[in-house]
């Protein structure tokens, strides 16, 4: 009889508790995707391997050193509006991103530099890796998409580079 009792109250606080509690584990309320994106170079000095990662409207993107000694692991966060991320789910097909293989291409041969793009969408994690700057016929609308947001957040990360990167630009 107690165990009875105990279960009628503690059950129904479990499931108001739980469902109060959601938002902390799945901010967007859909949890279904996971997007992430990055680039690496292989034969670099300094921050070679950037990854962008996007889960409901939280996005953080992190930048490795290829010298940890020298230069220590950076990270940042923020978000997407509604309508950045609506935008971006909008631009998912699975079933065509599942038909690529899982490495196209030769990437960061010759330091030409690998991209790769990760989707986790309903349990199911699909992951392509590519040369850098490569188009994906059927799935490069949000690459391109994935690419915008990558560099927005590089730029907030290392504005002093993206400054000497377009001043050598306007140089040459």
């Amino acid at each position: 009889m107690k165990k009875l009792i105990l279960c009628i109250v503690i059950i129904p606080f479990l499931l108001v508790y739980c469902e109060r509690n959601k938002d902390i584990l799945d901010p967007a309320g859909n949890g279904n995707h996971t997007i992430k994106y990055g680039t690496s170079f292989g034969e670099c000095r300094g921050y070679c391997k950037k990854d962008l990662v996007i889960y409901g409207r939280n996005v953080t993107f992190t930048a490795t050193s290829s010298i940890q000694q020298q230069n220590a692991e950076k990270s940042i966060s923020g978000q997407l509006t509604e309508n950045e991320y609506q935008h971006l789910l909008s631009l998912i097909d699975f079933d065509e991103i599942l038909k690529y293989d899982d490495v196209i291409g030769c990437p960061d041969c010759t330091d030409g530099g690998a991209e790769w793009i990760q989707v986790k969408q309903d349990g199911q994690t699909k992951k392509i890796t590519f040369e850098y700057g490569d188009t994906l016929k059927t799935i490069n609308k949000l690459i391109e998409q994935l690419r915008d947001i990558f560099q927005s957040y590089d730029k907030k990360m290392f504005p002093d580079l993206n400054i000497l990167q377009t001043e050598k630009n306007i140089v040459i």
